[in-house]
């Protein structure tokens, strides 16, 4: 059974806030500060008594769990005994997990959520590039043979037959920006919506926001997008429309 109450939902693009860090002690820390300073806020600032935090990615390769995906699991279980927090004689419940299914749909599990892509994205040479240096030694040209091979053209190395997709290959996401977008929106229908924080620096997020926003008009739950300061100018072109729906962009530290 779903707690009742006044809920504060944080939805964290996990990978665009942490995916600089490799070291799992280091990655523990930095969730861990993170949700105590975080709930410490929304605690101080809406009228709240549950917290439901849900960390996106790419955590299934077909039905099996990845590597990040059970390291991120260690970590919420370590601290997950951050609840209940006590503000002001009150006491916020709450609970962390990883997004593996919809919130309207949590009983169906969402597999091959991470796929590798074989090759790397055919490098087009820009328009008007000088390689008049180059000219003489075209065989050795980075830029040339960086362009002839991501063209799926074999090794220029004589008996050599990869080719880009048999030589490179990089880990995609899928369905992880879907998924955070029909949270978004299933969230902003629920009656016991106070707020919403979404963790993400991935413009893709606009439309479910402003779609939720205009769901919400009628609640007035407050919705917040967080940012960190170096991709807050990719947002500057929605400020008006934020600002026109009642949408707060924050600035992470």
């Amino acid at each position: 059974m779903e707690p009742k109450g006044s809920f504060a939902y944080i939805l964290i693009d996990f990978d665009n806030f942490f995916d600089i860090y490799n070291d799992i002690e280091r990655l523990t820390n930095e969730v861990d500060f993170i949700c105590r300073e975080l709930f410490t806020k929304i605690g101080d600032i809406d009228p709240i008594n549950y917290i439901s935090l849900r960390l996106y990615g790419g955590w299934f390769k077909n039905s099996f769990l990845t590597q990040r995906g059970s390291e991120v699991s260690s970590i919420i279980r370590q601290i997950q005994n951050i609840f209940p927090i006590v503000k002001n004689r009150k006491i916020i419940r709450g609970e962390i997990e990883l997004a593996v299914s919809l919130i309207y749909f949590p009983e169906h599990q969402l597999d091959n959520t991470l796929k590798e892509k074989k090759g790397l994205p055919k490098a087009r040479i820009a328009k008007n590039l000088d390689l008049t240096i180059c000219e003489a030694n075209k065989p050795n040209c980075p830029v040339k043979i960086l362009n002839r091979f991501t063209s799926n053209k074999s090794c220029q190395i004589t008996g050599c037959a990869h080719t880009n997709t048999t030589a490179f290959s990089a880990p995609q996401q899928k369905m992880v920006d879907t998924l955070i977008t029909a949270d978004i929106i299933s969230i902003s229908l629920k009656e016991e919506t106070n707020s919403i924080y979404i963790f993400s620096e991935d413009i893709d997020c606009v439309p479910g926001i402003l779609l939720a926003s205009k769901i919400n008009k009628e609640r007035q739950s407050k919705i917040n997008l967080v940012v960190s300061y170096q991709r807050k100018g990719a947002f500057n072109q929605f400020l008006e429309i934020f600002n026109t729906n009642n949408i707060q962009l924050i600035q992470w530290i």
